[in-house]
């Protein structure tokens, strides 16, 4: 998986090498990562907030708001 500060997510088949999907933000990703299982990626954005995707359709589950600058890393716990 990769990201950048044009807003592409973009979720790799290690194995043939090609994309998978591509989850397009609005805004810059300064970090990403993603869950046990891969179903959902989580990332931070240069604006503060930070969406979980779900990899497969590239819908937000749920964006979380509470910092005012940017977001340098996240996680996500086994649970999710």
């Amino acid at each position: 998986m990769t990201s950048g500060l044009d807003g592409k997510i973009i979720i790799w088949d290690i194995i043939t090498k090609e994309i998978v999907n591509t989850i397009q933000d609005e805004a810059a990703i300064t970090s990403v990562s993603l869950s046990n299982g891969g179903r959902y990626v989580v990332a931070g954005r240069i604006d503060g907030d930070v969406n979980l995707y779900d990899v497969h359709t590239g819908d937000i589950v749920r964006r979380f708001k509470g910092h005012d600058k940017m977001v340098s890393s996240v996680a996500l716990s086994m649970c999710v």
